[in-house]
């Protein structure tokens, strides 16, 4: 990539403030919980969140998001579902030219919202356990369904 066609990323904790902002400008002034695939688990068309350290998360998604940036093909912040009073919000980037093309990622920051946000239930680790065992033994395969968080 280019110099001249670098964007500025923002920092982190701005691009977290942006994002604010238009879930606000969107109608969803809410707290932000960061999730990655491994949160998640559908099943029988329900969504469960394993319990969230939030401050942990938060850092996971600072590193996402420096990794991205330090590709340069752009980086996004998503929000996909709502979790008690927070928005989900998933930190992602393409891995390669082909990857952003794909995608269709722009060279920069890139802040989206559902439309229509799924709700999540929280679940402790010994429930969690119980809904992975139960997902194992299920024939229907949406165990790629959390592909939308990538």
């Amino acid at each position: 990539m280019s110099d001249a066609a670098a964007p500025d990323y923002p920092t982190f904790d701005r691009a977290e403030e942006r994002f604010r902002t238009f879930a606000r400008d969107q109608g969803r002034d809410r707290a932000i919980v960061y999730l990655s695939q491994r949160h998640l688990i559908r099943i029988s068309g329900h969504w469960f969140v394993r319990r969230v350290d939030r401050e942990r998360s938060r850092s996971e998604a600072r590193r996402a998001y420096d990794a991205a940036v330090s590709q340069g093909l752009g980086v996004a912040l998503t929000g996909h579902f709502i979790l008690g009073g927070a928005i989900c919000v998933h930190v992602s980037g393409p891995v390669d030219e082909d990857g952003a093309s794909r995608l269709m990622y722009p060279n920069g920051l890139n802040l989206s919202l559902l439309c229509d946000l799924r709700r999540a239930v929280e679940v402790g680790p010994v429930r969690w356990a119980i809904l992975c065992g139960r997902r194992l033994t299920q024939r229907d395969p949406i165990a790629r369904e959390a592909e939308v968080l990538k």
